[in-house]
């Protein structure tokens, strides 16, 4: 049953095989005897979620370098 639950998430093998602790190969038997089909990233659909209500949109700003000569009365910066 966990490997038919971890199969329908879209695990992939070597994960499947680190939860159970088993064996890459002995997963990737059992899941050819059980017929479970090796999903591909085309084959994935990804579901697009709307924003939430009080979402907003969040401008990351580059990080900038500043010189300051004179004590501040010449400041170059370094974008």
């Amino acid at each position: 049953m966990t490997l038919k639950k971890l199969h329908d998430e879209g695990v992939t093998d070597e994960e499947k095989a680190h939860i159970l602790e088993r064996s890459v190969e002995s997963v990737k038997q059992r899941r050819y005897r059980r017929g479970h089909v090796v999903r591909t990233a085309k084959q994935v659909q990804l579901e697009y979620k709307e924003p939430t209500k009080g979402a907003k949109y969040t401008r990351y700003m580059k990080p900038s370098t500043e010189f300051s000569i004179l004590w501040g009365l010449i400041k170059y910066t370094k974008a």
